[in-house]
């Protein structure tokens, strides 16, 4: 049997496609791995828009009671009094407030503590506006708004 010179080039075609098929398949399906994993830590929650303002969210979660643990820290360049808190949320209108929070001024660097009743872990990530009321020793009635996103319920108001 007599082989050409093409017949070669033909195999060696093959064997490459074959070859490097099989490792554009991996890397596909890798590549596809790492993107979802990516849209899922989407859903992780973060907070945003405070920028500037002399308080800002450090932290925050639900917890079991139905409740927002949120960290304000004082970031400005003088110590802060939390008054108010409000979540709202874009998609029903519901709003979760807390007007009762610790009086005490916060420390510049340091944070406290505060809770919204109503809330809970929901189904679907979104972004909610917060609004945080405060005082400086000097000015009073200031307001820092933002968003925080993850997946929140806020119950109905009456």
């Amino acid at each position: 049997m007599r082989h050409f010179k093409h017949d070669r080039k033909g195999q060696s075609a093959i064997e490459y496609l074959t070859t490097y098929g099989w490792m554009l398949l991996v890397v596909a399906i890798v590549g596809g791995a790492i993107f979802t994993t990516v849209q899922n830590q989407s859903n992780l929650q973060s907070s945003s828009g405070y920028a500037g303002a002399d308080v800002g969210v450090n932290t925050f979660s639900t917890t079991g009671t139905g409740e927002l643990a949120l960290e304000i820290q004082a970031q400005g360049s003088e110590a802060v009094e939390i008054t108010g808190i409000s979540l709202t949320n874009p998609d029903t209108g519901n709003i979760a407030t807390n007007t009762s929070v610790n009086s005490d001024f916060v420390p510049l660097g340091e944070s406290t503590s505060v809770r919204l009743d109503g809330v809970s872990e929901g189904d679907s990530s979104g972004q909610y506006p917060l609004n945080i009321s405060y005082n400086t020793r000097d000015l009073n009635g200031l307001q820092a708004s933002g968003t925080i996103s993850g997946s929140f319920d806020i119950d109905e108001t009456d």
